[in-house]
């Protein structure tokens, strides 16, 4: 079983060369599975009949990807919580919040990461976002409008900024308290800061990011780490166990 996982590549269209970087991973990706942890896009608001030619080749790698045989899996994060019936049943993705999957006969989580950030700003944001209000607002633009607004929303797509060392450390205590629920492996994104980390009661896998850093989970016989730079893997970090 091979299993792919990536997150944040905020892409922002067909004028956006990260576009073309990352259909060109997904054109030449074989594996069983792939999971997008959140926040693929800057922002979408995501219609049931609407396929959005902004992200057309987005579309087509994912239909490759599926001909293929691998299965397709999207968290969704807080810049993609709205995906619509276009991604999720034209498309076949499987969308969810998190995942929980077997990984060597241990547990193994797949989460955006933003879950961890307890603040009461974020949480008020997040809620308001995800109400029956906005949702009524983006709806009632249509693909055009709510693209447009969502993006200024969403403010500039530029991570390249020191790491949040709050956030990382919020993540790191969340993921413990997941072990402490059972979990053995966390794996999330959110955070822009890749690494694998050995923690009280698990691991802790951050992707780090696909907009900048090209950073992405290979999950087989060992955790690898890696990063997609000029058409070809780099691996990163290496862990053979739990």
């Amino acid at each position: 079983m091979k299993r792919i996982l990536l997150s944040d590549a905020h892409l922002l269209g067909l004028e956006d060369p990260n576009l073309a970087i990352l259909c060109g991973f997904l054109n030449q990706l074989e594996a069983d599975e792939l999971y997008f942890l959140g926040d693929m896009f800057h922002f979408f608001w995501g219609f049931d009949d609407h396929r959005d030619s902004n992200y057309e080749p987005l579309w087509k790698a994912l239909e490759g990807l599926s001909a293929r045989g691998c299965r397709l899996h999207w968290v969704r994060g807080n810049h993609d919580f709205h995906l619509g019936g276009f991604v999720e049943e034209s498309l076949g993705v499987l969308v969810e919040d998190s995942f929980t999957v077997d990984f060597g006969g241990h547990s193994a989580f797949f989460v955006h990461g933003d879950e961890a950030d307890k603040s009461r700003g974020y949480r008020l944001l997040r809620a308001v976002v995800r109400g029956r209000a906005f949702a009524r607002v983006m709806n009632s633009l249509g693909p055009r409008g709510s693209r447009w607004l969502g993006l200024r929303l969403a403010g500039s797509a530029l991570h390249e900024h020191p790491p949040n060392a709050a956030l990382l450390r919020a993540q790191a205590h969340w993921a413990e308290e997941c072990f402490s629920k059972g979990q053995q492996l966390v794996v999330l994104g959110h955070s822009h800061v890749p690494g694998i980390h050995r923690l009280n009661g698990g691991t802790l896998v951050n992707l780090g990011d696909f907009s900048v850093a090209h950073t992405y989970l290979e999950l087989g016989d060992s955790m690898r780490l890696c990063a997609w730079k000029s058409g070809q893997c780099h691996t990163i970090q290496e862990e053979r166990v739990l």
